[in-house]
């Protein structure tokens, strides 16, 4: 599937210009390439002196007992660098000739360092679980082909059967940035060519908290194993940047790319990623990595400061592996329990999206409030279309009312719905919310919820005075929204 760029990836990077640069690149504000090119994080060439150049840079991290990541955009890359890293370890002497052969058809030995690739809490450290994503060093290769592992944070060991070894695990040297979400290193270093998608590049360019260095191919050939094709004109590394920034990874016909870019400015859901990226960006200093994905909870208007040393003492983080993620867990379940009790969308832009609170860079203040207004007007906009069209799902939210102050706050009401629809792609015209079913963030089930209380809000205010008490004019879904599953990862 595609790659879905997360909006937390918003580090605490050592230098406060890759912080700022990084949030650009995600914007696809070619301002950034400027920054990247001003600190020396740019290097050009053909992929196969690209290959060279990554290479002897992240040895160099190594060998400076740096944590470092190599980053490619294909599997075929990835493999090669994986394989290259673990050769030079080999004659080095820190890594085992001999070992097992692994899911990415590679083999890993004693002292590799590996990644599991699939979620089994069968298998546990003691504490925890292995995980997808979790990375190890080798201790043991075992006749019966099983692998005993060794956290790389120093915690946790682990025997994995035969089956998990050869399906599941994989050196842990290089990745796909697909992969490399979640992954925090001191330093990257990531292959970029034409191909690659502004998400992707964002993802790659967040991995590490020193820096992140950018190789781009500048002679790309999408079948690097027929050789480079002498007709394709090499281009500039800002020439590639550039329509990198410009590629946002949509599958679209012509018309529909030349509507989207013509119409882009104005789409809800484009609005609220902007915002919710830069806001992260914004309180990140305040709240830390600790509370990353909690600076949100304070938008919905809880008072998380206050709560939060309460919630530290809870129970002992004595035994936890990863103290922040315990506390993100208990944060979370704590603002989902909190914010179901308030019923107010002051702080919700176009009654769905949380402001950002504790901002004090002006910059910043003024970027947030534009595409907070832009959010307002595209909701407004949208409502009004829906009504001039007669869409089925808005004529379920009962008459306007005919009294002028109750008209503009069931306009608020009906643009909420409006802005719902857009930036969860509801197509459905018969149901205003789209069909029911699993919730699968706390996100989503946030903006569901108030969306219903708009629609609760519309019928009361509706001039007929009667629509929410037609059923066969239900405006919620019959189905029953059901809560975040218990297992889904947060």
């Amino acid at each position: 599937g595609d790659l879905v760029a997360e909006l937390t990836d918003v580090r605490r990077f050592a230098s406060e210009w890759e912080k700022a640069a990084s949030v650009e690149l995600r914007l696809g504000n070619k301002a950034a390439i400027d920054d990247y090119e001003a600190h020396g994080r740019i290097t050009e060439g053909t992929r196969e002196v690209l290959l060279d150049a990554i290479y002897a840079a992240w040895k160099i991290d190594i060998d400076a007992g740096k944590s470092s990541l190599m980053i490619a955009g294909d599997s075929a890359t990835v493999t090669e660098l994986n394989y290259r890293a673990r050769a030079d370890r080999v004659r080095e002497g820190t890594v085992s000739e001999e070992g097992l052969l692994i899911a990415d058809g590679q083999t890993a030995g004693v002292g590799d360092e590996v990644v599991t690739r699939q979620n089994n809490r069968l298998v546990t450290t003691g504490r925890t679980w292995v995980k997808n994503g979790d990375r190890w060093l080798v201790t043991a290769t075992n006749p019966d082909r099983s692998m005993a592992l060794r956290r790389g944070n120093g915690g946790g060991e682990v025997s994995l059967p035969a089956d998990y070894v050869a399906h599941h695990v994989e050196l842990a040297y290089a990745t796909t940035a697909y992969r490399s979400q979640g992954r925090t290193t001191d330093t990257a270093h990531a292959v970029v060519s034409p191909a690659t998608t502004r998400e992707v590049l964002y993802v790659s360019a967040t991995r590490g908290r020193e820096s992140n260095s950018l190789y781009i191919d500048t002679s790309f050939d999408p079948d690097p194993a027929t050789g480079h094709d002498p007709a394709i004109s090499p281009q500039s590394a800002r020439e590639v940047l550039a329509g990198v920034l410009a590629n946002d990874g949509a599958d679209l016909s012509a018309h529909e790319t030349l509507c989207r870019v013509q119409g882009r400015a104005e789409d809800f859901t484009v609005l609220a990623v902007e915002y919710e990226t830069l806001a992260r960006a914004a309180q990140e200093q305040r709240w830390g990595a600790l509370l990353e994905h909690s600076g949100l909870a304070e938008a919905r208007g809880l008072a998380v400061e206050g709560v939060f040393p309460k919630l530290v003492a809870l129970r002992s983080l004595d035994d936890a592996e990863d103290p922040a993620a315990v506390m993100h867990a208990r944060v979370e379940r704590w603002a989902q329990t909190a914010g179901s009790k308030r019923r107010t969308s002051a702080g919700f832009i176009a009654g769905i999206i949380p402001r950002a609170l504790g901002v004090t860079d002006p910059d910043m203040v003024r970027a947030l409030e534009e595409r907070a207004v832009a959010m307002g007007h595209r909701a407004k906009e949208l409502a009004v279309h829906a009504l001039e069209h007669r869409e089925t799902w808005v004529l379920r939210l009962g008459a306007p009312p005919v009294d002028q102050a109750r008209h503009e706050r069931w306009l608020v009401a009906v643009s909420t719905v409006a802005a719902y629809r857009e930036h969860w792609n509801i197509a459905d015209d018969r149901r205003p919310l789209g069909p029911g079913g699993a919730v699968r963030t706390l996100e989503a089930l946030g903006h569901r919820r108030r969306a219903e209380l708009a629609i609760a809000e519309a019928l009361r205010l509706s001039s007929d005075g009667r629509g929410h008490r037609r059923p066969q004019l239900s405006a919620v879904s019959t189905e029953p929204v059901r809560e975040v599953p218990a297992g889904i990862e947060l």
